[in-house]
């Protein structure tokens, strides 16, 4: 816990006084502020994927009490219109990139790729590791042949086909979630099912439904973590933060449904409580090992699900985890008796300092 303190005070004194030198784009998705853009087709994101006004609002001061101008964007399209038309001056500013709207894979890809098209610093991972993150299927082939724990993995392709005609034995316990989507879209308590006989009428409606391939995955019941990672010239990792609902740390076949995480129906613990510490570490350990084979920067964070032997397995990677109050990043921080604001600062720091090449001089 030192070690990742001690890193973020480096990171915060190192960019202390940046705020008079740079100015911050911010590129969000707001449930008020995103509005259609006129005579314009576009795919919005599911609701569960913007932020309300009270999370905006806990960004923006986040930001603000950092002393950091800001500039507001709510729709990717503007700010990319604003820059080209020449409305919106890119000079020494540093764009906080919360953008997600479509519903297409790859669509968190589009303002990373733009910002390094026109050469503007930019917080979080490229384009490429950006949309790696959100294919779950590769990136976890990917990483299980990197000797990573991840459970066992199928992509069903309709009308009774899977792909390489790989699929599940009867009597293993599955979940189905999206291919490429966040936010526990899609996410309700009928996606866990026993596979058996009658499995494939249930995995076919589910299909019909989306309209695309199924990610089906071997569900792993017992506990459920998050590990935030800080990422300088080497990934940092805090301390798991488990997941309860209902006040009860063991999920058991309990999961972060659609309802719930749009509602914020869960809360935060020290996993330490429940996981022995050692178990901790090597958890920390694997969170920071996958980082740095995907190749994260800046920030991000790894989900487990922990069974009830406590060997961990790998189930998502966030490369613009929520930073929110309701959020792993918050807890971890105020667990490090770290302000709230300082997670922005923090995370704007090393986006400066990445982009003037001084990360390894921390």
């Amino acid at each position: 816990m030192n070690e990742i303190k001690n890193t973020i005070d480096r990171i915060l004194k190192a960019t202390s006084n940046i705020n008079q030198e740079v100015e911050i784009a911010l590129i969000s998705n707001s449930r008020s502020k995103t509005k259609i853009i006129e005579n314009m087709e576009i795919q919005y994101s599911d609701e569960n994927e913007f932020f309300t006004d009270e999370e905006y609002s806990e960004i923006l001061d986040g930001i603000q009490t950092s002393e950091f101008y800001v500039h507001a964007f709510f729709n990717e399209i503007n700010f990319m219109s604003d820059i080209l038309n020449k409305k919106f001056n890119i000079e020494n500013k540093i764009v906080y990139n919360l953008a997600r709207n479509g519903k297409k894979p790859g669509k968190k890809s589009l303002i990373p790729s733009f910002c390094d098209l026109i050469t503007v610093p930019y917080t979080g991972s490229n384009a490429f590791v950006i949309s790696l993150c959100r294919a779950k299927y590769t990136y976890s082939k990917y990483l299980e042949a990197h000797g990573i724990p991840i459970p066992k993995s199928w992509i069903y392709i309709g009308q009774n086909k899977w792909l390489n005609d790989s699929k599940p034995t009867i009597g293993t316990q599955i979940i189905v979630k999206s291919m490429s989507e966040s936010a526990s879209i899609g996410m309700d308590n009928n996606s866990i099912n026993t596979f058996n006989k009658n499995s494939l009428d249930f995995l076919e409606n589910i299909f019909i439904n989306r309209k695309e391939a199924l990610f089906v995955q071997e569900f792993i019941s017992g506990f459920e973590c998050e590990v935030p990672l800080i990422i300088s010239d080497k990934v940092h990792t805090m301390s798991p933060v488990g997941i309860s609902i209902n006040n009860n740390p063991n999920l058991s076949t309990e999961i972060l449904t659609y309802e719930r995480s749009f509602e914020d129906d869960y809360n935060f613990y020290n996993l330490s409580e429940v996981i022995n510490k050692k178990q901790c570490l090597f958890i920390q350990e694997l969170s920071a090992k996958i980082g740095k084979i995907i190749g994260l920067q800046n920030y991000g964070r790894i989900d487990f699900r922990i069974d009830n032997f406590g060997n961990p397995y790998l189930i998502d990677i966030a490369s613009t985890p929520y930073t929110t109050k309701h959020s792993s990043f918050a807890f971890a921080f105020e667990n490090l008796c770290i302000p709230y604001n300082e997670i922005y600062s923090t995370i704007i720091g090393m986006t400066y300092l990445r982009y003037k090449n001084l990360l390894n001089s921390l």
